[in-house]
């Protein structure tokens, strides 16, 4: 009645869920637009600098290393991801998973360098960074890995294993 006979109402009734899968049943969207309070994490657990102490030696691979080269390198040394420099400086990381879809691909070759699968947007954190919230930003993002960074220079990574294995070894006798 208050509209008026010449006007168009539209009604709009959401069906289900299931189109908005990539929304609301994604804890990041949701966190991001604050529909889910952020969790408490637990700064005690030591910093990142203990969790580097504990490596053995800095695995990386060169951004012109050949497929094959670093698919040997990360058999011989049982790791799934690899820092990839140019020379000396950082320019992104390498996962398994970017080799797995690149020789299912069928055009590829071992033969061929990694340089175009180096995945150049990649997690960086520093010493002092807190495992808890290191392990928070990996989970969030679904990342396997960050970069621990000083400035320019790289000075470890870290997995989620890494802090998994970190973390039982020190609550080992709790």
């Amino acid at each position: 009645k208050k509209v008026g006979k010449d006007k168009i109402i539209v009604v709009i009734l959401p069906d289900s869920g299931s189109r908005y899968l990539s929304k609301i049943y994604s804890d990041e969207w949701m966190r991001d637009n604050s529909f889910l309070l952020e969790e408490k994490v637990p700064t005690e657990i030591g910093k990142i600098q203990d969790l580097i102490k504990t490596q053995k030696r800095l695995i990386t691979a060169q951004k012109k290393d050949k497929v094959e080269q670093v698919i040997a390198k990360m058999k011989r040394y049982d790791i799934s991801q690899l820092p990839v420099l140019d020379g000396t400086k950082v320019v992104g990381l390498i996962a398994e998973v970017d080799l797995l879809k690149y020789m299912l691909d069928g055009k590829r070759r071992p033969k061929d360098t990694i340089q175009n699968l180096i995945e150049t947007d990649y997690l960086r954190v520093s010493l002092n960074s807190s495992i808890g919230e290191v392990s928070q930003l990996l989970s969030s993002t679904n990342s396997n890995a960050a970069l621990v960074m000083e400035k320019d220079k790289l000075l470890g990574i870290v997995t989620k294993i890494d802090i998994v294995d970190f973390l039982a070894k020190k609550f080992k006798g709790h």
